[in-house]
C-alpha cells in the first residue's frame, strides 16, 4: 500500500529542523549549478512541506530548463548577441543585409511561422521571436548574456553561498518575466516592473520574508550597478529603494547570551575535546564559529589570533589569546606546520564551489550537544541560544567588567561608532585589547 501523500518524501530532505526541496542537476549543467538545487520550505512539518514543495520543484526545474536552453549550442536565441556584434561590425550594405536576412530566418524558426502572419503561431513563441529580433538588431540587451559576463567578475570575491543567491535572484526574475510575458531584456526592466516583481516575491508561499526579499533586491541592485557602470547600457537602477522594512524583533524573540549556569554546563559536560576547545575559544574571544574553525596553526602565533575578515569587516583582525587558552593552543599546534588547520576535525568541503562553510558540521555538532543538555529549544523548536550566543556572552561579560565599548567592538570585529573612533582612530593598542580579553572570566 503506498504511503499517504502527507508522508511523501520525494524531492525532500531534512536540513536542521526544517524540510527543504532537493532537485538533482543534470551532469552537463553541474559546473555552473552544482550537483543539486536546494530550497528551504521553512517548515518542520512533513505534511506542510508536501503541500508547499510542488511549486518550488516546478521553479527549480524551470531554472534547469532555462539553463539547458541557454547552454545548448546552436539555438537561435544563443546566436542573438553574436549577430548583434556582427551587425555593428558590418563593413558593407551587402554584409549587413545578409545578417538581417539571417536574423529574420532565425526569428521565423523560433516563432514557427513567417513574420507578418502572427495568427498562425503560438503567442509565447512569437514573443520569444520578437525578443530575439530586438537583441540581434542591437536594440535591446539580453539579461542572461550580460549576467554570464558579470559572474566571472564577482565569483572570486563572493562566497559560494552568496554566488548561489545571486544566480537565484536573476533566475527567479527571468522565470517571473516569462510567466508574465515580459521580454528578457535589460530595457524591459522598468521601475514599475521592478516593483511588480518585488511585490510578487513578498506574496510567495515560501521565501516571502522581508530578509529574503531584500537579499534578492540586493543582488539585482548590484548587477544593475554593473550594467550602469562598467557596461554603460542603463542610466538608472530600477532596484534602488525597493528593500522591504524588516520588523524589529521583540526582546523575547531576540537571540540572547548564555547564562553563566548554561555556559558552566556546556563547558563542564562535554567529552568531545574538539567541541570543548571550540566553545572555550568562542567564549573567550567573541569570535564567530566560522573564523575559529578556519584558523591555521600560523594564525595563532605570538600570543595573538589572526581572524579572517567576515561580514562587513575590511581587514583581518588580531585578537590576544586569553591566558587560559594557552595550553589549548599549544596542544593543538604541537608538531604541526603553520599551514595546518588548528581544527582538522572539521575539514573544508571537497566539492568545488560548495556553499557549505567549514563550520557547518561543527555548528550541527554543537546544536546536537546543546539540545542533549536541554539548553534552548528542542529539535523542531526555535531556540534563542545558538553558537552565536557565545559572542553575546563575551560582549556582555566584557561590558560588565567595565571595558570601553570601542575596545569591545575592536575585539569582536564590529564597526566602531562615531567620527572619532570610526574614522580617525587606528584602533586600540594590543595591550588594551589584551586587557579587554583578560577581563572576561569563565564561570567557576
Amino acid at each position: 500500500m503506498p504511503p499517504p501523500s502527507s508522508a511523501d518524501k520525494r524531492f525532500l530532505e531534512r536540513h536542521g529542523n526544517n524540510w527543504r526541496v532537493v532537485v538533482n542537476v543534470p551532469r552537463h549543467l553541474r559546473k555552473a549549478h552544482g550537483t543539486k538545487l536546494k530550497r528551504s520550505l521553512g517548515t518542520d512539518s512533513l505534511a506542510e512541506a508536501n503541500s508547499r514543495k510542488w511549486a518550488v520543484v516546478a521553479e527549480l526545474k524551470a531554472i534547469l530548463g532555462q539553463a539547458k536552453r541557454v547552454t545548448k549550442e546552436g539555438t537561435p536565441e544563443a546566436q542573438a548577441p553574436l549577430l548583434a556584434r556582427r551587425l555593428r561590425e558590418a563593413k558593407s550594405d551587402e554584409e549587413r543585409w545578409a545578417i538581417e536576412d539571417k536574423i529574420t530566418d532565425l526569428a521565423e524558426r523560433i516563432a514557427g511561422t513567417e513574420f507578418g502572419q502572427p495568427d498562425d503561431g503560438d503567442p509565447e513563441d512569437l514573443e520569444r521571436a520578437l525578443d530575439f529580433v530586438e537583441i540581434a538588431n542591437g536594440r535591446a540587451h539580453s539579461i542572461e548574456e550580460y549576467y554570464e559576463r558579470y559572474v566571472p567578475r564577482i565569483a572570486a570575491r563572493l562566497k559560494p553561498r552568496t554566488l548561489n543567491e545571486d544566480r537565484r535572484a536573476i533566475t527567479t526574475y527571468l522565470n517571473w518575466a516569462r510567466e508574465h510575458h515580459v521580454p528578457l531584456t535589460v530595457e524591459a526592466v522598468t521601475a514599475e516592473r521592478a516593483v511588480d516583481f518585488v511585490d510578487h516575491l513578498a506574496t510567495r508561499p515560501v521565501g516571502s520574508e522581508p530578509v529574503t526579499v531584500n537579499k534578492y533586491v540586493s543582488r539585482l541592485t548590484q548587477f544593475w550597478k554593473n550594467l550602469k557602470g562598467k557596461e554603460k547600457i542603463v542610466s538608472d537602477n530600477p532596484w534602488v529603494g525597493l528593500s522591504r522594512e524588516v520588523p524589529e524583533k521583540k526582546a523575547r524573540e531576540r537571540r540572547r547570551p548564555f547564562t553563566d549556569d548554561e555556559l558552566r554546563r556546556l563547558l563542564s559536560c562535554s567529552n568531545d575535546r574538539p567541541l570543548a576547545d571550540l566553545m572555550r575559544i568562542a567564549a573567550l574571544t567573541g569570535a564567530r564559529i566560522d573564523v575559529i574553525v578556519s584558523l591555521t596553526v600560523g594564525d595563532c602565533k605570538d600570543g595573538l589570533f589572526r581572524f579572517e575578515a567576515r561580514k562587513k569587516e575590511v581587514d583581518d583582525r588580531m585578537v590576544p589569546i586569553h591566558s587560559s587558552l594557552n595550553q589549548t593552543i599549544e596542544g593543538r599546534s604541537r608538531d604541526r606546520d603553520d599551514s595546518d588547520w588548528l581544527f582538522p576535525e572539521w575539514p573544508p568541503s571537497k566539492a568545488t564551489g560548495s556553499p557549505k562553510t567549514r563550520s557547518n558540521k561543527a555548528s550541527q555538532a554543537f546544536t546536537d550537544y546543546r539540545r542533549s543538555l536541554g539548553i534552548g529549544g528542542a529539535k523542531g523548536e526555535k531556540s534563542l541560544v545558538t553558537f552565536h550566543s557565545f559572542r553575546h556572552w563575551f560582549t556582555t561579560t566584557a561590558e560588565h567588567a567595565g571595558q570601553p565599548e570601542s575596545t569591545i567592538q575592536a575585539v569582536v570585529g564590529h564597526r566602531r561608532k562615531g567620527e572619532t573612533f570610526g574614522r580617525y582612530s587606528r584602533g586600540p593598542s594590543i595591550d588594551q585589547l589584551r586587557a579587554c580579553v583578560e577581563a572576561v572570566k569563565l564561570p567557576e
